[in-house]
């Protein structure tokens, strides 16, 4: 369920059993818990070794026709999870490490 749907009390929500969280705090809380389910959920899934797409820097104000993704580009290790420092395909590594957030999976 989303927020919204538990806010304006949905169909769903109102034929479904469980109880609805009565205050802004804890639909606050369910987003929280649900975010970082998701961020667990792709560090899992993204390792060393891995070919990865980057989000362009000026992604948001490029046309919509112009590519918002760049790489691909060669996870070579993690310092942190969702932190990972890649290679490009000429072998240099990257400047930073970049966040699991402006990264997405690229599949040869």
């Amino acid at each position: 369920m989303i927020q919204e749907e538990l806010k304006n009390r949905s169909l769903r929500v109102t034929l479904q059993n469980e109880t609805e969280p009565s205050s802004e705090a804890e639909l606050m809380e369910l987003d929280i818990l649900q975010a970082s389910e998701n961020l667990g959920k792709y560090q899992q899934e993204t390792s060393v070794g891995d070919w990865v797409l980057k989000r362009k820097p000026n992604a948001e104000t490029s046309g919509k026709l112009h590519s918002k993704w760049e790489g691909p580009f060669l996870v070579i290790r993690s310092n942190r999870p969702g932190s990972y420092h890649l290679f490009d395909a000429e072998g240099n590594e990257l400047q930073h490490p970049w966040n699991a957030e402006n990264l997405k999976k690229f599949y040869m």
